[in-house]
């Protein structure tokens, strides 16, 4: 692992760990099923890409393009939307 990563990996942990007290739940994948967990409260899944800052519907295609490391899930979009991601410009065409 780089420098580069290993310092933004540290920053989003510790982001994480400071707004523990928020209602969101932002879950990482489970790379031995490459699924995700699901909030079933809501409904809606948005898988996250933490170095491009952005969040795809499960069933964009693009989520194929992203390393396991760099994916994070969560059913909280105004969690997403308040810390600055962004949506795929593919799966929320407009």
């Amino acid at each position: 692992m780089s420098i580069k990563k290993a310092i933004l990996c540290l920053i989003i942990i510790c982001l994480l760990l400071s707004s523990c007290a928020n209602d969101y739940e932002l879950v990482s994948a489970d790379s031995s099923k490459n699924e995700f967990i699901r909030d079933t409260s809501s409904g809606v899944l948005y898988v996250v890409n933490i170095a491009t800052r952005s969040y795809h519907l499960p069933d964009c295609y693009m989520l194929k393009r992203i390393d396991d490391e760099n994916k994070e899930s969560t059913s909280d979009i105004d969690f997403l939307r308040n810390r600055g991601y962004s949506p795929c410009k593919i799966c929320f065409k407009q």
